[in-house]
């Protein structure tokens, strides 16, 4: 819904095509094992799907992860207890979700996928996130700044990041028709 609205604001033309991802809300989600990520991907070849069927021609994506995300989800589970194998699997999950999340977007150079660059204030470069650090020609990766242009404290930043649009202190409309105000690299996307 707030990224909607953002999006939606002075343009009366905007189309806009809902694409659910339903992730838990539980206080430890479940973890992203090999079968969770094949399933993951194919959730997101079905959606690019979707949208090329219906002719999408901007997408958002406001979310995102890093391998110690992963990790902290096996930990979490008491999945690998040795430290170094279960940071080993991660990284190979991670791999996997990164690489597979870059040929479907490839895949669909009709479509630009904008980006959240996230919240960690963390090199994307360095700390690679899905989908934050996909470098495609038909992807632009958004970092969020202040009303006077400066860099969030919070943002991620980088190579990968390709633009920069507010997201502090940003107005949104809530379900149930409601206005709060919020920040993060979710409200800046939109809003490219």
């Amino acid at each position: 819904t707030l990224v909607a609205d953002i999006a939606s604001r002075g343009n009366p033309a905007i189309r806009i095509v809902p694409v659910r991802i339903s992730l838990s809300d539980a206080a430890v989600p479940p973890p992203i094992d090999e079968a969770a990520a094949a399933r993951r991907l194919e959730a997101a070849r079905a959606s690019i799907a979707y949208m090329q069927s219906e002719g999408v021609r901007v997408a958002n994506m406001s979310w995102g992860f890093t391998a110690r995300d992963i990790e902290d989800q096996l930990a979490a589970h008491h999945i690998e207890a040795d430290p170094e194998a279960r940071k080993r699997r991660a990284q190979a999950i991670f791999d996997t979700l990164f690489d597979g999340f870059s040929a479907l977007i490839a895949g669909a150079p009709e479509i630009l996928f904008v980006i959240a660059a996230g919240n960690a204030n963390q090199d994307l470069d360095f700390v690679r996130d899905v989908p934050g650090s996909i470098n495609l020609p038909n992807v632009l990766s958004v970092a969020s700044v202040d009303a006077t242009g400066a860099l969030s404290t919070f943002a991620s930043t980088g190579p990968s990041v390709d633009l920069h649009a507010p997201g502090e202190n940003i107005e949104a409309l809530v379900p149930g028709g409601g206005r709060i105000r919020t920040s993060g690299a979710s409200l800046s996307a939109p809003q490219v």
